[in-house]
């Protein structure tokens, strides 16, 4: 985990929560059973190819998965409405123990999210700090030649160009993974906004895809937004480093 932590920039553990309605004897007794998962879009790819790898060893038992996003399978799972659920934020305990059928939660991936950006004339990847981010997303931080920003980046000259702040949508989990690094290195916006899959942003504008986000961020100059690495990768948008607890400033990387 140490080790993991110096390459990407917000971990998480993709929560499984598990109804036990699908462990029960009746269930275990027939001949053909249909796992229905819902969760977030971020590990889709990996549960469905766990999903077919699991289905070649036991071709009487299929999975099916809904990505329909981190907040509305937390509903799901709770209410009993199916058997899986795959989200990037953790269900509270008491939540848990409310479940309509007994569940039970654990972590299964880890994701990076990182942060992307379109500024123009700018030869090296931007260097920014969690509690800088945290004064763009509150509002606070409104230009590329603020005096925080550049005192980060010594080394070029950021132009005078307004910040656009770009977000997810309510209910997404990698709102919960970024709300949760800014709320720990800065006690404003942990105050004034908060972690949670659908924080109270000041600013910016909303989309519900991660790839919606990219593409409007490819096209507006001065934009900032945050997405997970692997949706981000092929946009050709800059990545911004950001720096850790040691001080340096990290790339995201595999």
């Amino acid at each position: 985990m140490k080790n993991c932590s110096k390459f990407l920039l917000f971990l998480t553990g993709i929560l499984l929560a598990i109804s036990l309605t699908i462990l029960s004897a009746d269930s275990l007794a027939q001949t053909q059973m249909v796992l229905v998962t819902t969760g977030s879009t971020m590990p889709q790819p990996l549960y469905v190819l766990w999903g077919d790898e699991y289905h070649k060893l036991h071709p009487e038992t299929q999975l099916r998965y809904l990505p329909v996003g981190t907040g509305e399978s937390a509903k799901n799972i709770l209410s009993g409405a199916g058997d899986l659920g795959g989200g990037d934020a953790p269900i509270p305990e008491e939540q848990l123990k409310g479940a309509a059928h007994p569940a039970v939660e654990l972590p299964s991936v880890l994701v990076g999210i990182a942060v992307f950006y379109n500024v123009p004339g700018t030869a090296t990847s931007i260097r920014l700090s969690g509690p800088v981010l945290a004064n763009i997303y509150l509002g606070k931080t409104t230009s590329w030649s603020d005096p925080e920003i550049a005192k980060l980046n010594p080394d070029g000259k950021l132009p005078n160009l307004s910040i656009k702040v770009l977000h997810r949508t309510d209910g997404k989990g990698s709102n919960y993974i970024f709300s949760d690094f800014l709320s720990k290195l800065s006690p404003e916006f942990r105050a004034k906004v908060g972690t949670s899959v659908s924080p109270k942003w000041p600013v910016g504008a909303a989309f519900s895809r991660c790839q919606d986000l990219l593409a409007d961020a490819a096209k507006t100059a001065g934009s900032i937004g945050y997405a997970e690495l692997r949706c981000g990768e092929g946009s050709g948008l800059s990545i911004a480093r950001i720096r850790n607890a040691a001080g340096e400033f990290v790339k995201p990387s595999p």
